[in-house]
This record gives C-alpha cells, sequence and structure tokens, in this order.
C-alpha cells in the first residue's frame, strides 16, 4: 500500500513511496549516493524547497521535469540531497598516517593526492597541513586536488574562511603557523593562510 503525505499532515506537497523510490534511483545513477529509507523526511525538507523555488505543485512534476529537461537543476537536485560531515583533522590517525607516508615517499616528490569528498575545505586544508608538516616547508612538493559533488560546498572551501570555533580545537602552533584571523567585521573568522601552499 502507498502511504502518501498529504498537506492535511504537515506537509505542502505529497510525497509517496513512488516519489521516493525515485528519488533514490536519480540520485543514485547521478552521484552514487544510496539513501536509506529512513532519509525520506530528510529528502522531502530538502526537495521541497526546490519546488517552491521553480512554483511547482508536487513532486512528480519535479521529477519528471527534472529527467526530461534537469540542465542546472541536476546540481541543485545534488546538492540539496549531499550531507555534509567534516571538520579539521577530523579521524587524527589517517592524518598521522599520512604525514608518515609522505615522508617515507619523500625521494618521489611531487606527489599528488586527491581529496574525493572535499566538502566545505577542512580535509583537504587539514591535508596541507600535515603536508607542510611533514616536508619542514610552507610549500610542500604536494599538489592536492579538492573535489565533491556538491559545487555549494566546494565555493565554500575555494574561500577558505571559516567562523573561528571551527580551529578552535587546533593546537595553537597550529592556528598561528597556518591560519589568519579575521580584523573588523571579519574578527569572528579565521582564514586558511594562503602563503602556506599553493
Amino acid at each position: 500500500m502507498t502511504t502518501l503525505h498529504s498537506p492535511s499532515a504537515g506537509r505542502d506537497f505529497e510525497f509517496d513511496d513512488r516519489d521516493f523510490r525515485r528519488v533514490c534511483e536519480l540520485i543514485h545513477q547521478r552521484a552514487g549516493i544510496a539513501l536509506a529509507p529512513a532519509k525520506r523526511d530528510m529528502v522531502y525538507g530538502r526537495l521541497s524547497r526546490r519546488l517552491r523555488v521553480l512554483g511547482l505543485r508536487d513532486f512528480k512534476d519535479y521529477l519528471d521535469k527534472l529527467e526530461q529537461d534537469g540542465g542546472d537543476e541536476w546540481q541543485a537536485f545534488t546538492n540539496a540531497l549531499t550531507t555534509n560531515l567534516t571538520s579539521f583533522f577530523r579521524e587524527p590517525h589517517h592524518f598521522e598516517r599520512l604525514h608518515d607516508e609522505l615522508r617515507e615517499r619523500a625521494a618521489h616528490a611531487p606527489l599528488n593526492i586527491w581529496s574525493c569528498a572535499a566538502s566545505t575545505g577542512e580535509e583537504p586544508y587539514s591535508i596541507a597541513i600535515t603536508a607542510c608538516e611533514a616536508f619542514g616547508s610552507l610549500t610542500p612538493p604536494v599538489r592536492i586536488l579538492a573535489t565533491d559533488v556538491d559545487t555549494q560546498v566546494l565555493a565554500t572551501a575555494a574561500q577558505g574562511v571559516y567562523p573561528i570555533e571551527r580551529i578552535a580545537a587546533l593546537e595553537p602552533a597550529v592556528k598561528k603557523r597556518y591560519f589568519q584571523r579575521g580584523t573588523g567585521p571579519h574578527e569572528a573568522n579565521a582564514g586558511w593562510c594562503r602563503r602556506c601552499a599553493h
């Protein structure tokens, strides 16, 4: 039996099992993201914003439009369904291992590293700091390629500016060496120190 979530249930749009299955299939085909059934409410919440922006009446119309002539909407669809969980030096043991690997491979420099789910940039910047520390240089022989399926978070990563609390847990020496505190209206922010790596 198909369960309908109607406006009377506190929702603006009907969103049934078929709609959810279509969303799951499309995002998996487009970006390799597998959505669990428990993500149904999240999907409704995030995509209903797209329906409002586009002035559409229901999810069927939205998904039909997406499949027939998605254009730029494919990226908006992908961005809406991407969950970005990141922090500086998340999973610290990974960076300890990277530090050791970089030192071992120093003879083969320059080295290329791919941060394939870069999100808002904390991971690639953590990689850059690790490389600087491993080589004892602010310009280590390392090239980092940072990519993500969500273009909005990549724009944040490219700016390299974060609320000061995002770097609060870092060691004072790391903050001093690799970040610059904002001034004036930007005092609550810290920016990645651009001289540290290219």
